[in-house]
């Protein structure tokens, strides 16, 4: 039978695991987010399922990941089943009106439409107290959610 600290500690141990698996922008958003038991996650253009399963194991969350492809819907289902996976667009989001509490984004979005109807269609999956938590890496490149703007911005001069 395992004590209450070995319990702990295995606990802080696996969480640990997972914080060095994740990518920097993923890293970002743990630390950044306010979570409570019993909240709705959404992440947005999954580069795995490490983020989601760190919020699973610390708190009771509705999590659900949106991906692009069918491969990542069945791969990601079979290593985290408890959480709800999708295949859709970040600019056509496939759940319901205000149906998060926060909406991660951790790599840019696949989309052939643009910044604001991603941005349109988190807002509406939002609750009206919901948290948008953007942590988009930066790789020597504009891959940034919002480089249309800076370069709208640039070009309206």
């Amino acid at each position: 039978m395992q004590t209450l600290s070995q319990g702990y500690k295995q606990r802080v141990e696996s969480l640990f695991k997972l914080s060095n698996m994740m990518n920097p922008a993923q890293r970002a958003l743990m630390h950044w987010a306010i979570v409570d038991d019993y909240h709705a996650l959404l992440e947005l253009s999954c580069p795995n399922v490490n983020l989601l399963h760190s919020f699973m194991e610390k708190y009771r969350v509705r999590a659900c990941g949106l991906v692009s492809t069918a491969a990542q819907t069945d791969r990601y289902a079979d290593q985290l089943p408890d959480a709800e996976w999708i295949r859709g667009d970040a600019a056509d989001i496939p759940w319901q009106d205000g149906s998060f509490h926060t909406v991660f984004l951790s790599s840019p979005p696949e989309t052939s439409i643009g910044e604001k109807e991603v941005l349109r269609d988190i807002y509406r999956v939002l609750r009206e107290d919901g948290c948008f938590l953007a942590a988009v890496p930066f790789f020597g490149q504009e891959t940034s959610l919002f480089s249309f703007y800076r370069r709208k911005e640039l070009t309206d001069c």
